[in-house]
Formats: C-alpha cells, structure tokens, sequence
C-alpha cells in the first residue's frame, strides 16, 4: 500500500485590504481607493493618538489646579506638553504610523495660529517618518507618498524661512525708524514718557503697600477690611505715551487682586472650619464633665445603698441571735 505524501503549503502571513465600497484591492498607506475614490476612513480611533489627547487634557487640568492664570498657564502648558509629544513611545505598527503622520503634519505646517509646540512636532514628526520608511520599506507606492510628504514639507519650511527672514528685515527697518524717531522725539513725549516713569512708580508703590495691608488683615483675621482693601487692588495709572506697558501692568494687578481674593477666601473658610472645630470640642468637653458628674452622683448612690444595705443585715443579724438566745434561755428555765 503506498502512501500519499502531501506536499506542505507555505502559510504567509499578512491581510489583503480591499475597498469598503468596490472591494478592490489596497495598497498600503492610501486615503483614497484607486479605482473608485472612495475615502478610507478608520473606524477604530487610534490608541497612540487617543492616548495623546488625553494626556493634553490632563495637564490642563492639572495646571488649572493649580491655579495658575494668563500668561503663567499658557507657559506652563506648553512646557508640559512639550514634554510629553518628546517623550511618548513611538509604535511600530505600519497603521498607527500611517495615523501619527497625518495627526502629527497639520501641526508642523505654516498656520494663522501655529501650535505653540511646533519645534517638538517636527521633531518627533521626522522621527515617525523614518520608521515608517523602515515599515514600509517593500513598498514603493508608500515610499513614493513618504517622499511626496517630505518634499512638501521642506519646500513649506523653506517659504516659512524666508517669510520670517523678510519679517525681520522689516522688523529691523521699523526698528530702526522708530529708534531714529525716538532719538529726534519732540520734548513732549519725552516729559511724558519721564512723567509716567515717576508716576507708575508711586502707582507701583500704592498697591504694593495695600497688598501688605492685606495681608497683615489676614493675618489678624480682618477678613472684612482685607476684602475692602483688596477691591482697592487695582492699577489706576492713565497715561497717552505708555499705553502698551501701562496695559500690561493693568493685567499684572487684576491677576494679583484675583489671586488675592482666593487667598483671603480660602483663609476665611478655613477660620470658620478651626472655629467650627473649636466649638464641637468645647461641647464634647461639657458633655464629659456631665457624663462625670452624673458618674459619680450614681457611684455615690450605690455606696450609701450598699452601706445600708450592710447596716440592715446587721440589725437583722443582731435581732435574730438576740432571739435565738432568748429561746435557748427559755429552754433552759423549763429544764
């Protein structure tokens, strides 16, 4: 009897992707089918990305906890965040790649409103091409596209230089006019210039002061004449030649008086949470000394029962022998 030998197929390993809409054939790393033009979108969000944004959303949080406001917070966030985008884990699957460069390119890119961490995008955005390069490194149509991306991106750069480079130029130019303008400015905007000098400084020293009035009503639990002086915390100075600095200290000050009102709000709550704790000790401390009181009021009643009680059978005990003697006297006279 012979015997059938099979001859062992080879198992490769990998999956055909095919259009939703026709079921043709994809290639890797394509947003659109070929043959129809349908858009391929994923269902499923990507982890990586996910993850991001949760992570963003958090520092966020985190940064507002601690109360931080205006410019402070934004800088902050940005240090955070920055972090972050360096240090993540780059996957190494071929599709979570696919994902992060299309989530990572609109970043990187000349924009009305840039993100501020556009140098750390670029950075981790040169570093996801590569690997993908290496992922897709069979594939010349995903090489082709990665070439096209990078292209695209250098010739954005190379404008985005030059437009900086024509701004600084201008920049400069303007500097320079308005040097030369303030060299040869008119004695008016100089005795102003030299007035607001001299007045935002006695306006600088005014709510200094006040601010240590504050605090010294904190500390002496004047919270009503803290909350009075502190709606006092205001930069007030007008002035026609430094609006700009004068704008700013107005937002210096409205952010000093909020941060203050916390301050004295907080401290209020908890005087009145030590007050609260106060009174519930001095309660516990009465009931005690009644719960004594009453202690031994109890004790003292129970002695002078048991002392009577010790009197009673004495007298009962006397009384009983006292007829018991009596009897056995009787006794004896009959005999």
């Amino acid at each position: 009897m012979s015997e059938v030998v099979e001859t062992p197929v080879q198992q490769k390993q990998g999956s055909i992707h095919k259009c939703p809409s026709c079921g043709a054939s994809l290639g890797a790393f394509v947003s659109t089918c070929a043959s129809c033009g349908h858009e391929l979108l994923d269902v499923e969000a990507n982890r990586t990305i996910t993850s991001l944004a949760e992570r963003f959303a958090q520092i966020e949080r985190d940064v507002d906890a601690l109360g931080y406001k205006g410019y402070a917070r934004d800088q902050a966030i940005i240090e955070k965040k920055g972090r972050v985008i360096r240090d993540f884990a780059v996957p190494n699957s071929r599709e979570d790649l696919q994902q992060l460069i299309y989530y990572i390119q609109p970043r990187i890119v000349a924009s009305v409103k840039p993100d501020p961490n556009v140098e750390d995008w670029r950075a981790k955005f040169i570093e996801v091409l590569n690997l993908a390069k290496h992922a897709y490194k069979d594939e010349a149509a995903a090489l082709a596209e990665f070439a096209q991306i990078e292209a695209s991106l250098q010739h954005k750069l190379s404008e985005e230089k030059k437009i900086k480079a024509k701004r600084k130029f201008i920049f400069f130019s303007v500097l320079g006019v308005l040097f030369i303008l303030y060299i040869m400015g008119s004695p008016e905007l100089k005795e102003c210039e030299q007035a607001y000098a001299k007045d935002a400084s006695a306006e600088k020293s005014r709510l200094e002061n006040l601010y240590a009035a504050i605090e010294q009503d904190v500390r002496g639990k004047d919270f009503i004449g803290a909350k009075v002086k502190a709606g006092k915390l205001r930069w007030e100075l007008e002035t026609s030649c430094k609006e700009d600095q004068n704008a700013k200290m107005k937002v210096v000050w409205q952010e000093t008086a909020e941060q203050v009102a916390g301050l004295i709000r907080s401290e209020f709550e908890r005087e009145i949470a030590l007050a609260q704790g106060r009174a519930n000790r001095q309660v516990a401390e009465k009931e005690a000394v009644a719960y004594r009181q009453t202690a031994e009021h109890v004790a003292e009643e129970e002695k002078t029962a048991e002392l009577q009680g010790i009197e009673s059978a004495r007298e009962k005990a006397a009384a009983a022998k006292a007829a018991t003697d009596k009897r056995e006297a009787a006794t004896e006279q009959q005999w």
